[in-house]
């Protein structure tokens, strides 16, 4: 079961037209109360929805016993207030309240539930129960347990049902035969996997409760990567596609790291689109907020301002387009009748998650000639590591970026654009613009997200890999905040 504002999430919109949605509500009693006349003694729904929804059927379909609710990625257990039709409180003393079981992300918690069912549970007699066996022990309703400790039992008229959390920790003892199957089948994976690909100076914040309602570093990251490699004026990712639900770094930076982050198979493409479709494609990213939505949008190459207060659809009230970073000197408003050419995923190229204006537009790369997220962020952390190389060796020789990058284009290979013919890594190969990309000095520390840090005397030192939060998303309040600060 799910709620209608899942449905373009999971169908690509040019397919919805044939789609007939029906009340989770509605339907929901509708199959209990057959699987009931049928003969069932538990009614179990199975959801991808947010926690309000799970509770809103759980208090307003009483024919259902227990709901196991997905998408949310924290932990929850309810049990609603028996109710009748319309959400009144019902006066029959046997009325049974259904059980919200919502057991976290990623393998991190499970929740162990024990169901009593009244008819089948014996008496000491041998005969069932007309009444719930007074030896289960009993909390209140409102009551949620803590990790490991004794269940909390519900009663009802028809079920008891006891939830208990577990921590999925280093504190369970593995299963030995499971384990020897796992390290024979994962062995070379996970040695791959190990791989470090480079570092990172500053935290990547990937959860879902950040990637999902604001601008985050790992959001800008991921899109300058993806707009320079594309060479686009603008990049799109929306927030479910950054995953894994954790925090990365300062430190090293792994293969399996990118992965978790990036596990999605479908290649970016390059579009051109209008103005207008444009900014019809940044108000779907914000259509939904405050809600946790996959569709909000992480950008470069812009930023925008937006009101959450107004309706949807009307919400975005500033957007400016850069070439070099936010609030920069080379800012322009967004032309609704001029066209842009946008690096995205093909998922949201598609029409899903509601960007039904990007199919509309020129594809200019397709899925075929296109590459994966995770690939991107690879060859980028690949391209500092070989610079960096070829600083350690030649960085001692100049004192100013510009010599610098004199010095690293004359080891190109003379017929091509690749990288430098000493450091024998053909795989990750760039174009010229790439590392003028990857070399552009800042005045503003860290501004870049890959940036040399030098002064007038100093050598060249490393890049280092620093992104920041800069102000490409704003509310229309966090916006006022900044101008009152800049004036004052």
């Amino acid at each position: 079961m799910l709620s209608s504002s899942f449905v373009l999430t999971l169908l690509p919109f040019r397919f919805c037209h044939s789609l007939e949605y029906r009340d989770f509500v509605t339907e929901g009693r509708k199959v209990a109360s057959k699987l009931r006349e049928d003969g069932a003694d538990l009614v179990i729904a199975l959801t991808h929805m947010r926690e309000p929804n799970d509770v809103k059927l759980a208090a307003e379909a009483p024919e259902i016993d227990l709901v196991l609710g997905g998408h949310d990625h924290h932990y929850v257990v309810h049990h609603t207030p028996p109710a009748s039709v319309g959400g009144a409180d019902s006066q029959d003393p046997t009325a049974i309240g259904t059980v919200v079981v919502k057991s976290g992300c990623d393998f991190r918690n499970l929740t162990l539930i024990r169901v009593y069912i009244r008819h089948l549970l014996p008496d000491q007699n041998g005969a069932s129960c007309s009444v719930m066996p007074s030896h289960l022990p009993a909390t209140a309703m409102s009551t949620v347990p803590s990790p490991g400790q004794p269940c909390a039992v519900m009663h009802g008229s028809r079920v008891c049902v006891a939830t208990e959390e577990i921590d999925v920790n280093k504190s369970i003892v593995p299963h030995m035969e499971m384990s020897r199957l796992c390290e024979l089948l994962n062995g070379d994976v996970n040695c791959k996997l190990a791989q470090k690909i480079g570092e990172v100076d500053v935290a990547l914040d990937t959860t879902f409760q950040s990637v999902r309602g604001k601008e985050t570093n790992i959001g800008n990251l991921i899109t300058d990567i993806l707009r320079r490699s594309y060479h686009a004026d603008v990049a799109l990712v929306c927030g479910g596609t950054i995953r894994s639900e954790d925090v990365y770094g300062p430190g090293d930076f792994t293969l399996r790291d990118v992965l978790n982050i990036f596990p999605f198979e479908d290649p970016c493409v390059l579009l051109r689109l209008s103005g207008q479709q444009l900014l019809e494609t940044i108000e779907n990213g914000v259509k939904s907020v405050p809600k946790l939505d996959g569709r909000f949008l992480h950008v470069s190459g812009l930023r925008y301002v937006f009101d959450p207060a107004r309706p949807p659809g009307q919400r975005i009230s500033e957007v400016y387009l850069y070439k070099t970073h936010p609030f920069s000197s080379d800012e322009y408003n967004l032309d609704p009748d001029a066209s842009y050419v946008v690096a995205t995923r093909s998922y949201m190229a598609a029409g899903n998650d509601g960007f039904v204006q990007l199919p509309k537009g020129q594809k200019l790369v397709d899925e075929e000639h296109g590459t994966l997220l995770s690939h991107e962020m690879r060859n980028f952390f690949r391209q500092v590591q070989i610079i960096n190389q070829f600083v350690d060796q030649h960085g001692d020789r100049v004192h100013s970026v510009a010599e610098f990058m004199a010095l690293f284009k004359q080891s190109f290979h003379p017929h091509e654009k690749g990288v430098p013919s000493s450091s024998g890594c053909d795989e990750a190969r760039m174009g010229e613009s790439d590392v003028h990309a990857l070399m552009h000095a800042s005045d503003r520390h860290r501004r870049l997200h890959a940036t040399f840090h030098h002064g007038p005397e100093e050598k060249v030192s490393p890049l280092r890999v620093a992104p920041v939060v800069e102000g490409r998303i704003l509310t229309v309040e966090q916006a006022s905040q900044r101008k009152h600060a800049e004036a004052t």
